[in-house]
């Protein structure tokens, strides 16, 4: 197939999903990468003073799944937001938190790759990161006021942003825990507001 009938195969079957299936589809991928990842190498993070996500995304065996799995969500949240049948209907302020969300995804990605070089890229890497946590929270905050809904969810999130916190002041070592924990409550709360707050905009 031509490579521009292939690209308007795609953008018009992008079209006839929505922004929820979208955003699940990221989730699922990111998830499905993580996963993988962390079977081929589990030692990075089963140990008492744990890694991160990002120490898959430096090592020749495990950086395909680890990219895999950023570019899904980036993804997902992207085209949601852009490409969706129902996008151009979605509320002003899901479409900030999807092309923010998506944004800070690709960042983390595009910082990965020389954040083991020297202490300025580390240094830029842990900053994104820690700008997507925020982010993370501030939008459910908004998401589940939006909603009236996921109060536990939110709850668990913080958890797990107090963890991280501890973590980085040095009294703990749990960031593998504190990022699946704060991902993994913000992915519930991003799929199931996707779904809610555009169950109308078809």
């Amino acid at each position: 197939m031509h490579p521009v009938a292939r690209k308007c195969q795609i953008s018009r079957h992008l079209r006839r999903s929505n922004a929820a299936t979208l955003v699940a589809l990221g989730q699922w991928g990111f998830a499905g990468g993580v996963a993988i990842a962390v079977a081929l190498h589990p030692g990075f993070v089963l140990k008492a003073n744990e890694g991160g996500i990002s120490d898959y995304g430096v090592h020749l065996k495990t950086a395909v799944p680890y990219d895999l799995a950023l570019l899904f969500a980036a993804a997902g949240a992207y085209l949601a937001a852009t490409h969706a049948r129902d996008s151009t209907n979605l509320a002003r302020g899901l479409r900030l938190v999807l092309l923010t969300y998506a944004t800070l995804v690709a960042l983390t990605l595009a910082s990965t790759f020389g954040y083991s070089l020297d202490q300025p890229q580390r240094d830029l890497h842990v900053g994104v990161g820690i700008v997507l946590t925020v982010v993370e929270v501030v939008a459910s905050v908004w998401m589940c006021r939006e909603r009236h809904g996921d109060l536990a969810l939110l709850l668990i999130q913080l958890a797990g942003l107090a963890l991280g916190a501890l973590t980085i002041v040095g009294l703990i070592h749990l960031l593998f825990v504190s990022e699946i924990v704060t991902g993994g409550s913000f992915a519930l709360v991003l799929c199931r507001s996707t779904r809610q707050l555009s169950s109308g905009a078809d």
